[in-house]
């Protein structure tokens, strides 16, 4: 018995301006971890970083 296999692309759409991260695999396994930490309440609050946004 021959099994046969269906091979099928996925296609996202990805924001240009997010289209970085995911060709960086480092930076997508630190948001990724980044998020893991956070769901599970590993984090720590380190106040505003409204001081560092550009206007």
């Amino acid at each position: 018995m021959t099994k046969k296999f269906l091979k099928i692309k996925s296609r996202l759409k990805i924001p240009k301006r997010e289209e970085w991260l995911f060709k960086n695999k480092k930076a997508l396994a630190q948001v990724l971890q980044g998020l893991e930490d956070s769901a599970a309440g590993r984090i720590t609050y380190r106040g505003s970083f409204a001081k560092y946004l550009k206007k």
